[in-house]
């Protein structure tokens, strides 16, 4: 949705953005018009002010919204189990109300605009590139309190995004199944009875990562899981 001035939308909005860029009418997807390798990735450091907003105006519309569905179906079914309503239950109710909703997500996406059209504006300042220590040992910026509320926009040409999701972490997960392996055949002395546990552990891992993982992004953006392949 770059193209467009848009950080997420519906699908009629997406359409529309891709027919527009088919004509050539809208910008390149990178974020600097005048930036010559058109670079689309960055790292955030956003101010704590925004952080508020989204837990006052969004996120917090959103939790009240979904536990008041979920326990109006409790009741609906008459079950009076104690049990975890956020676990047991889809991340969003099937009557979940999506258009009351809406209007909060375009406030909070006008919000985000307005910090990165000041990040454009003082690029020079803003934009900067880390240092291989501060890409090696991950350290935050030190000096981001200085920049009165502004956002800090690192270049990421690498996709450190990767490193939060499955792709880009073969080798973790290959150390970890080490590790794992390792700690099931000093309990049970038998490497057979141990290959076994390693590879049930594995799949309970997998699944648990999937399963909150999915719930997490579909109550962020406020999509039903069904459509999470």
């Amino acid at each position: 949705m770059s193209p467009s001035g848009t950080a997420e939308g519906s699908i009629g909005e997406l359409k529309r953005a891709l027919e527009l860029e088919s004509k050539g009418t809208v910008r390149g997807r990178g974020l600097l018009s005048n930036d010559p390798t058109n670079l689309q990735t960055f790292e955030m450091f956003l101010p704590w002010e925004f952080r508020q907003a989204y837990n006052n105006l969004y996120k917090a519309e959103i939790t009240k919204e979904i536990y008041a569905k979920q326990a109006q179906q409790q009741i609906n079914t008459q079950n009076y189990i104690n049990i975890n309503l956020k676990v047991m239950n889809k991340a969003l109710p099937n009557d979940f109300d999506y258009a009351r909703l809406e209007g909060r997500r375009l406030v909070i996406q006008e919000h985000l605009k307005l910090y990165i059209e000041g990040v454009k504006v003082e690029s020079a300042k803003l934009i900067r590139e880390k240092t291989p220590a501060m890409r090696f040992f991950g350290i935050p910026p030190v000096d981001i309190e200085t920049f009165q509320g502004n956002p800090l926009f690192y270049r990421d040409p690498g996709y450190g995004f990767q490193n939060t999701i499955f792709y880009g972490n073969e080798f973790r997960w290959i150390i970890m199944d080490i590790v794992i392996l390792t700690m099931w055949d000093m309990i049970f002395k038998n490497t057979f009875v141990a290959i076994f546990a390693s590879y049930f552990t594995n799949k309970a891992l997998c699944w648990l990562r999937t399963f909150f993982g999915e719930r997490n992004i579909s109550e962020k953006a406020l999509v039903d899981d069904a459509f999470l392949i």
